[in-house]
């Protein structure tokens, strides 16, 4: 990992109010039942955030998301929704040369997205 990807990593922990963590290639944060997954791969900084969802209205609460994400709400980040037994999931590959600013509105909005669908089904 490059010195600037470190940099930008502990500055969006900073941002985040993540207590100080090791930083690696492959990093997982929980808070309450929301978890970010943070993945560097040449440069590029994946994002992907999760919230588990009640099995019985998983289906619904897929389409809520996919009905509620935009590219404009999103910074022009391209967005993966998706889910995996009973989670949804919001995931992003950061432009590169982006930095911790830009992924810190993207876990945000990825999180308010995931709690926005799931309140709706709730």
């Amino acid at each position: 990992m490059d010195i600037g990807t470190l940099r930008n990593l502990e500055k969006l922990f900073r941002l985040m109010d993540v207590k100080p963590i090791t930083i690696e290639p492959r990093v997982e944060i929980r808070d309450g039942e929301i978890q970010v997954f943070m993945e560097v791969r040449d440069r590029r900084v994946l994002l992907s955030t999760m919230r588990p969802v009640d099995p019985y209205v998983a289906d619904t609460a897929l389409r809520s998301l996919l009905t509620r994400w935009s590219p404009a709400c999103m910074a022009g980040v391209p967005l993966r929704v998706f889910r995996v037994d009973d989670c949804l999931f919001v995931s992003g590959a950061m432009p590169a040369g982006s930095g911790a600013e830009l992924w810190y509105r993207t876990v945000r909005a990825q999180r308010r997205l995931l709690e926005a669908c799931t309140k709706e089904e709730a």
